[in-house]
């Protein structure tokens, strides 16, 4: 394997915050962000869901890319369980606001799936992390 310098990083995301983790670590990443449906699918579980979505976004860019010019593809999915109720990504403004506003001065859980692939090998590494945290009150 090559060292952390040398390696082609492709980032399935847009996310600022998850390019600025990879370089804060001393790593640069070409972004393509991964277009893929992101239902919750019926009875699935938060933890399934983040993994399964980050596991989904990663497999979409290996087409694009090739397996032969790229080293590592990393993707993640996160969402927020309330109430033993998973938000999904709001639809718009107002329901974005809407969730602001339940979630305002509560505690609730954040869940991240991330996937992982070293190409060409295929060697994948998929986990997921869990927070408990308080929105601070603002509204």
């Amino acid at each position: 394997m090559k060292s952390n310098q040398l390696l082609k990083i492709i980032l399935a995301s847009a996310s600022p915050r998850r390019l600025q983790i990879l370089q804060e670590h001393g790593l640069t990443a070409s972004i393509i962000p991964a277009h893929i449906e992101e239902s919750l699918q019926n009875g699935e579980e938060a933890k399934t869901y983040v993994t399964r979505l980050a596991r989904e976004k990663t497999q979409a860019i290996i087409p694009l890319v090739g397996s032969e010019n790229v080293d590592l593809i990393i993707a993640a999915d996160t969402t927020v369980v309330y109430k033993n109720h998973i938000l999904e990504k709001p639809h718009d403004f107002e329901d974005a606001h809407r969730m602001l506003r339940m979630l305002s001065g509560n505690v609730h859980k954040v869940y991240t799936g991330y996937a992982l692939i070293f190409l060409p090998e295929q060697r994948w590494y998929i986990n997921i992390g869990a927070v408990f945290w308080t929105q601070k009150k603002v509204f």
